[in-house]
């Protein structure tokens, strides 16, 4: 892949409007990149938390394009899936290796230590939501025209 500069890879973006890509944040170590091993660049931006860039060459010509990631709530949704997989995992474990125990006295634990992992996020998850800024409209709205009567 032949080295980009930083006009080239905001020119080549093929999804975002003019003012999008000269907002967005573009490594600052493109001069230090190793072009001639690369077939794509790719990277997240700091400033925009979920956007990931890819840019490639495509008949000689720098081709860009912007990606979104997922969204907070389903990794957080991935988290608590893990936490639960691994709480029941546990609870087996323990009623094999205990002779007097049950499996449901091992999912009772589990369930509760799931239970509680899901509470403690969905806190941590309305605190976030709390502070963050609500989105901006993406049409302006409709200027209303005032009504005279006669």
């Amino acid at each position: 892949m032949k080295p980009l500069t930083e006009q080239e890879i905001r020119t080549a973006l093929a999804n975002c409007t003019k003012g999008e890509a000269k907002r967005l944040t573009v490594p600052r170590d493109l001069a230090e990149r190793p072009w001639d091993d690369l077939d794509f660049l790719g990277w997240r931006d700091p400033q925009a938390p979920g956007r990931t860039y890819l840019a490639t060459e495509l008949d000689g010509r720098p081709v860009a394009l912007a990606l979104r990631g997922p969204s907070p709530a389903s990794w957080q949704t991935r988290q608590i899936g893990a936490v639960l997989g691994v709480a029941v995992l546990g609870a087996i474990v323990t009623t094999r290796e205990s002779s007097g125990a049950s499996f449901e006295a091992g999912l009772d634990s589990a369930f509760l230590t799931a239970g509680a992992a899901s509470l403690l996020t969905a806190v941590i998850t309305g605190l976030g939501l709390v502070k963050s800024k609500p989105a901006e409209a993406p049409f302006p709205e409709p200027q209303r025209q005032a009504q005279t009567t006669d």
